[in-house]
């Protein structure tokens, strides 16, 4: 790795190189091509800023991973709950809970041979279609796969699941299924520490839910906020505000403001109010 070809490339992107010592050893460390994601939203900027906006952004996806988290077990619990009737096997996923038993036949192979490893016991070393329990499935399963299960339920059974969020509008299976998709993406970019401002998904939120009908990385944190505090208000509205002091803090350093990359409101004081 040649640093000072890297720092030749980001001057090229006029980027003031403020602290070389700061600069090498992050070049080293984060590598040119995720701290270029940060240059492009800023005008000239030295590069002590653009480590304070991937500061920002990495603390933004530490306060989301904690909130999807919370999410991702809570509505995993739910669609086991919501099917112990029946009698949590994978071969009894079919008949009246399901759409397309071909379909989830397939969805639910997939998975188990895709986690086999994680499947197998010593009294299951060979786990099968047939005689893996869903809940263990349900475990395993990434949040893609939790989606693409809830999505050939049964309206029933889908509605049953929902009801535990209370989404104040109609259609709500529909609209839960859709935020699973969208929500997919905000798991992954937190995951695999992608950026996660000015980051738009396929997210399509109607108003009536609160907020307002956009793809922005906001947008996508009202929603998940939405659901997380119908689980655990007490501990959501203590992540919320360290999100808050987060924008107000960012906002207030950084040259750029974070308010309108995120697109969030303007009156800083009406953040999150819409929860």
């Amino acid at each position: 790795m040649n640093i000072d070809l890297l720092i030749t490339i980001l001057e090229q992107h006029e980027v003031n190189i403020d602290d070389h010592a700061e600069c090498e050893v992050a070049l080293a460390h984060y590598g040119l091509s995720r701290l270029l994601l940060y240059v492009r939203l800023m005008d000239n900027p030295s590069f002590s800023d653009v480590m304070e906006l991937y500061n920002f952004d990495r603390d933004m996806r530490i306060q989301v991973g904690l909130l999807m988290e919370m999410l991702e077990i809570d509505i995993k619990t739910k669609m086991v709950e919501e099917t112990t009737d029946i009698e949590r096997r994978a071969n009894n996923l079919s008949g009246q809970y399901i759409n397309n038993t071909t379909n989830m036949d397939q969805i639910l192979s997939n998975i188990i041979q895709k986690h086999r490893e994680k499947l197998t016991s010593p009294t299951n070393p060979d786990p099968a279609r047939t005689t893996t329990d869903f809940w263990k499935i349900m475990r395993v399963c990434s949040f893609g796969e939790m989606g693409l299960i809830f999505s050939e339920l049964n309206n029933p059974k889908k509605t049953a699941i929902v009801n535990h969020y209370h989404l104040p509008m109609q259609r709500s299976v529909n609209t839960f299924n859709s935020w699973l998709s969208a929500l997919r993406k905000v798991r992954n970019m937190r995951a695999h520490h992608e950026i996660c401002i000015d980051n738009p998904s396929y997210l399509r939120i109607s108003p009536h839910a609160g907020v307002p009908g956009s793809a922005s990385f906001f947008t996508q944190l009202e929603v998940i906020l939405f659901l997380c505090m119908q689980i655990d208000r007490t501990r959501t509205a203590a992540i919320r505000d360290n999100i808050a002091r987060l924008l107000v803090m960012w906002s207030r350093d950084l040259e750029c403001d974070i308010l309108t990359i995120v697109g969030a409101p303007a009156d800083r004081q009406t953040v999150f109010q819409s929860i």
